[in-house]
């Protein structure tokens, strides 16, 4: 049996979802934003560089690391809460509006989110629950 290169080897999307700390379905949405890049089998099926996906986990362990070393009074957009997250700024502002996070919103309708807020949301969806 021969050796794959450790640039060359590839994960499913479950492995890749299970180093990511996601759900698949999260991962085909980082694949269609451009976040993480896929190739397919023959047979249609989805691969990832174990590279890339490694690569992302540790930029995703950075942006959390930072939030949670934040100050309790350091204020995130809503774009800053979305990276840190992992998800669309789009899905912040919809936990926002069903005050899943509190947050303030500007005169200039910015959102305002406590760093705090997004480290909790952060701890309880690595905990299990997803928002």
């Amino acid at each position: 049996m021969t050796e794959v290169a450790a640039e060359d080897r590839v994960l499913t999307p479950a492995e890749a979802a299970a180093v990511l700390k996601v759900r698949v379905k999260d991962l085909h949405r980082l694949e269609a934003e451009g976040k993480l890049a896929a190739t397919r089998t023959l047979g249609r099926h989805r691969r990832f560089r174990e590279a890339g996906v490694y690569a992302l986990a540790e930029a995703r362990e950075r942006i959390s690391a930072s939030v949670n070393g934040a100050s309790s009074s350091e204020i995130l957009s809503s774009g800053q809460a979305a990276r840190a997250l992992g998800v669309h700024r789009k899905q912040v502002v919809r936990w926002v509006r069903d005050e899943t996070i509190a947050a303030t919103w500007t005169e200039g309708h910015r959102l305002q989110i406590p760093a705090a807020e997004v480290a909790r949301l952060l701890r309880d969806r690595t905990e299990g629950g997803q928002a």
